[in-house]
């Protein structure tokens, strides 16, 4: 039997959307990656995971090289998508920076590709979604997330976003005779798993992202939907595979806050101090730069000459609506008023006019920057962009493609600060925390001592002979010979997890940990004298971790058999015919 080949339509499309792609992505193509905010620290985040992995984490929690070699809970609490990606190729030894490229061009390709077709399933013109697509991929947020940020998580939640959308209209499309289905058939069907699993993804894409995003996106589902019963199930199944395949991160990432000092560092406590102005939103030269504490910031803030110009030309829709002019309605009107107030609202959001609102609103300190809202804004302004084209006013298509060819000239023009181009080595080593203020140290962490790491316990008191027999970032052995009373300390960050047992006449016992302002919040127990083999492991023993293991696991072998058995039937089918 033939696979069917691509049309020439289909051929054009990828080939529209892969020169999109390259032009977003263009400061990639050069050696080394580009100097941005969090490149480098997703380099070492990629080596610490590939080395917590061959160290028998499963998952990775503790990055063991991280922190001065003292090892940092960053996989614990941060975003572990790009991390999970990366790992093929740190495993086939693909130097790091590459890997980077990579994820980073693969995931704006899949954004670009997306909103093309998710523009198609909406019923915009062909020309209205090329200068909507082109208008997404010359968009300052996105740009600078790729030449200036760096942030990859944010841009596969941005990804993934989009995916989601599209498998909306897919689903809703999807046409099923609810009587010849069974409930059981319905729940385990193949657009179930493929939405649980672009949800799943999503959920471990990006913290921030996530938190601000699932709301808006499940609210938009469960509307377009609402007419169609196995719709909703088909939303709702896929909630739940999402959800199954995430918690693995997101029960211990949540449960486990306490253990860490997030909720008290600056960022988390100065988030109403990154709002900003309108005229940043409107005017801002993009250049590399940060977001600072108060309103003078060198980092760009601004929405986009196109992304302005469809929201002016959104208002003059619904003005002259609203006042009865006649304009050809279009099939779905309220998904424009959909997408107008959400532009409208999100961009808002991003302002200090609504920081009375953004006190009522849960868990929002961890957002740390409100402009990050700029990133759902900018797909439902690429709706709009679309929606202008399917009204067919002559001088707004022609202002938009006017302002979206002098909006791709000025990125074109923009290039990185500079370039970075270390070897893998470096990353293996890297010392630093790779979070912006040291968020996830331990609460208890107070050891100041950097600069003097050695592989090897430290007698803090009394008299002990150590003589390591093995030693990495997530396990070591060791033998102690105490002749006093003695006060051991390892060099490690101590953190739930960590687990200590010591060994004497063929019996085996847990430690006690023990702090103090001399231990500082590292492994420290105290050994009375004898000659001990002592074995210490960092290990997925708290309860919100087996917890969503088991979830997790039990999620994934659902979706396995699924699969299986969808793939199995077809093959059946098949057969019979």
């Amino acid at each position: 039997m033939r696979r069917p080949r691509l049309s020439v339509v289909q051929l054009s499309r990828l080939f529209f959307c892969l020169v999109l792609t390259f032009i977003s992505c263009k400061a990639y193509f050069h050696p080394g990656v580009p100097d941005t905010h969090d490149g480098e620290n997703h380099l070492a985040r990629f080596a610490n995971y590939k080395i917590a992995i061959r160290e028998g984490q499963f998952p990775p929690r503790f990055a063991p090289n991280l922190y001065h070699r003292l090892g940092y809970p960053v996989f614990n609490y941060n975003y572990p998508l790009a991390n999970l990606v990366s790992l093929p190729f740190s495993i086939a030894k693909i130097p790091y920076h590459f890997t980077f490229k990579i994820i980073m061009f693969s995931s704006v390709f899949v954004a670009i590709y997306a909103t093309w077709l998710w523009l198609t399933k909406l019923g915009v013109p062909f020309w209205g979604r090329v200068v909507a697509s082109t208008s997404f991929a010359a968009s300052p947020y996105l740009f600078q997330s790729i030449i200036f940020r760096g942030n990859v998580g944010e841009v596969m939640a941005l990804s993934l976003i989009l995916c989601w959308l599209l498998w909306i209209e897919y689903s809703s499309d999807r046409k099923t005779v609810i009587e010849q289905r069974s409930l059981l058939s319905r729940i385990f069907s193949p657009e179930s798993v493929a939405g649980g699993s672009i949800l799943g993804a999503f959920f471990l894409s990006h913290n921030v992202t996530v938190l601000f995003a699932t709301p808006l996106i499940l609210g938009w589902s469960l509307w377009r939907q609402r007419n169609t019963q196995d719709g909703l199930l088909r939303t709702i199944t896929a909630l739940l595979f999402g959800l199954g395949l995430s918690v693995w991160f997101w029960i211990p990432a949540l449960a486990e806050q306490s253990s860490i000092v997030v909720g008290g560092s600056a960022l988390a406590q100065q988030y109403a101090q990154h709002f900003p102005t309108f005229r940043q939103l409107v005017s801002s030269s993009i250049q590399f730069g940060y977001s600072y504490v108060g309103s003078v910031d060198s980092l760009s803030f601004a929405l986009g000459l196109t992304q302005l110009g469809a929201i002016g030309c959104s208002i003059g829709l619904v003005i002259a609506d609203r006042l009865g002019k006649k304009h050809r309605q279009t099939k779905d009107q309220s998904t424009f008023l959909i997408f107008f107030i959400a532009t409208i609202l999100l961009t808002l959001l991003q302002t200090t006019v609504t920081h009375s609102l953004w006190q009522t609103i849960p868990l929002v300190r961890f957002i740390q920057f409100p402009w990050r809202l700029g990133l759902l804004a900018l797909i439902a302004n690429t709706f709009l962009v679309g929606y202008v084209f399917q009204r067919n006013i002559a001088w707004q298509k022609y202002l938009l493609v006017s302002l979206v060819v002098i909006q791709a000239v000025i990125m074109l023009r923009l290039a990185p600060v500079g370039y970075i181009n270390k070897p893998s080595l470096h990353y293996d080593l890297f010392e630093q925390s790779t979070t912006t203020s040291n968020e996830n140290l331990a609460r208890n962490f107070t050891f100041s001592e950097l600069g003097d790491w050695q592989p090897v316990p430290t007698v803090l008191s009394g008299q002990a002979e150590v003589n390591v027999l093995s030693w990495n970032g997530s396990q070591r052995s060791y033998q102690a010979i105490v002749n006093s009373p003695a006060l051991i300390a390892e060099p490690t960050m101590n953190f739930p997890g960590w687990q200590t047992t010591i060994e004497s006449n063929s019996t085996s016992k847990p430690v006690s940990y023990e702090d103090n302002q001399l231990i500082g919040g590292r492994i420290a127990y105290h050994l009375e004298p004898g000659t001990f083999t002592v074995h210490s492991q960092f290990t997925q023993w708290t309860w919100p971790r087996v917890l969503g293991n088991a979830l997790s696991l039990l999620t994934f072998a659902t979706v396995l058999c699924t699969v299986a058995s969808l793939f199995f039937a077809q093959r059946r089918e098949k057969h019979d015919s």
